[in-house]
């Protein structure tokens, strides 16, 4: 790929550490969405591993996504994701939301707290106890946090397959719940499914209050 980063070179440089034996790169899935759950990813490489494939999941297609998730899986010492519910999000927002997977995976990971490292996209999270940094666009500039973006991204991905299959008029397959033309036409058309949908995001508003509008 021309001019891609070097994605190795950050944890290269936290290796040099000899207290750090782990490192841990965390990243979620579908904050834009306005259905479905978030989905948070955690993965743990082998401190040798290299795969040059691995990108973050926005650059890559369905197909490189699906095959790498399973290569990641194969390989990693560790993985795991966790989707946050419509309803949280709403309760506590999308930023707060993201913040608690991140939390709960970082409390969940079986590795020694003070031999293991979490690099997060994005998010500060001060956790007691554990070692944190944060990086701006980290899926596209660190490996971990890379292939943390493709797990989650697979994940969520087949969960709103699943969807599709459940409600086809929405064409979930095709958009995931992101507001894509197609998918607010269907809103417009079917409207909000409840239980599903982030009914604090403006666009479920409008559509919520057009709804209204009509009934009156």
């Amino acid at each position: 790929m021309k001019d891609r980063p070097n994605l190795y070179l950050i944890e290269e440089e936290m290796y040099k550490d000899e207290k750090i034996k782990y490192i841990a790169g965390i990243d979620e899935v579908g904050r834009g969405c306005l259905a479905g759950p978030l989905c948070v990813g955690i993965v743990i490489f082998p401190k040798t591993y290299r795969n040059d494939l691995i990108d973050d999941s926005k650059k890559l297609s369905l197909k490189k996504r699906q095959i790498l998730a399973k290569q990641i899986k194969e390989n990693a010492l560790y993985h795991s994701t966790i989707f946050i519910g419509e309803k949280t999000i709403d309760k506590i927002n999308i930023k707060n939301a993201a913040k608690e997977g991140m939390k709960t995976l970082i409390k969940q990971c079986p590795f020694p707290k003070e031999e293991t490292l979490f690099l997060l996209d994005y998010e500060k999270i001060e956790e007691a106890g554990y070692k944190t940094i944060s990086y701006v666009k980290g899926d596209a500039r660190v490996f971990s946090i890379a292939g943390a973006s493709i797990i989650a991204k697979v994940e969520r991905d087949e969960y709103m397959d699943k969807l599709d299959s459940l409600y086809p008029q929405y064409f979930f397959k095709k958009h995931k719940g992101y507001p894509t033309p197609l998918h607010m036409q269907c809103l417009h058309k079917y409207g909000i499914i409840p239980n599903l949908y982030r009914l604090s995001y403006k666009p479920v508003i409008d559509v919520l209050n057009e709804s209204k509008i009509m009934q009156n």
